[in-house]
């Protein structure tokens, strides 16, 4: 039989040991060296094992959520008593920058920052559109802001985005790439079918505009 990974004997943040549905970590647990199945003493019954683990010097905690970790769904019954060797556990740490980041000890909160660690570069397209509005910082943070509040629609707001990022593929992009004939706007036919075009200097994206604002 296959010996299971060091990973899939861990208690915190395990996808297949759950409460309610719900992955679990107990910063007091990890903080008094409880990592892994075989320490919640499964060869004991509930009580044994709470009493156990108080004389062991584990005050931090109570019988309730001693019982309810115990209880947790899908804990193999061969991980329960497996032997592991709790050292081996530092294997599961790397370095992204300068930070170690242990997936065993760390929180919703931890794994958020390690996915955002690296600033996304900005968008050439947008870098066009900040050279050419004269756009500050400011006003860049309102215009990013302002697709939240305007809308709760996902395909909404994911087209706003490609138009800030200037990703829109307009007909001056297709005819590019011979998707399309010519380069000429859908709707007026006379001008060349770009972002800035299409939105703004279009005769007809203004009739638009114009009856949206006397809305």
């Amino acid at each position: 039989m296959k010996r299971p990974a060091i990973s899939e004997c861990t208690i915190w943040n395990n996808k297949n040991i759950k409460i309610d549905g719900k992955i679990i970590y107990y910063p007091h647990y990890v903080k008094a060296g409880i990592l892994i199945c075989k320490q919640m003493l499964f060869k004991m019954n509930n009580l044994e094992s709470y009493n156990s683990a108080r004389r062991e010097g584990f005050k931090n905690t109570n019988f309730l959520v001693w019982t309810g970790i115990r209880q947790a769904t899908c804990i193999p019954p061969e991980l329960r008593t497996l032997e592991v060797n709790v050292n081996e556990l530092v294997s599961l740490e790397f370095q992204c920058g300068e930070t170690v980041f242990n997936p065993l000890t760390s929180r919703s909160k931890h794994f958020y920052e390690l996915l955002i660690l690296k600033k996304p570069k900005v968008s050439r397209g947008f870098i066009k559109w900040k050279e050419e509005f004269h756009l500050d910082d400011v006003a860049i943070s309102k215009a990013f802001l302002n697709v939240r509040s305007s809308s709760s629609e996902t395909f909404v707001r994911s087209f706003q985005y490609k138009i800030l990022n200037n990703i829109v593929f307009t007909n001056n992009r297709l005819a590019k790439i011979g998707y399309v004939p010519n380069d000429l706007c859908t709707f007026c036919g006379m001008e060349s079918e770009t972002v800035y075009h299409l939105f703004y200097e279009c005769f007809f994206t203004r009739l638009i505009w114009n009856n949206f604002s006397s809305f």
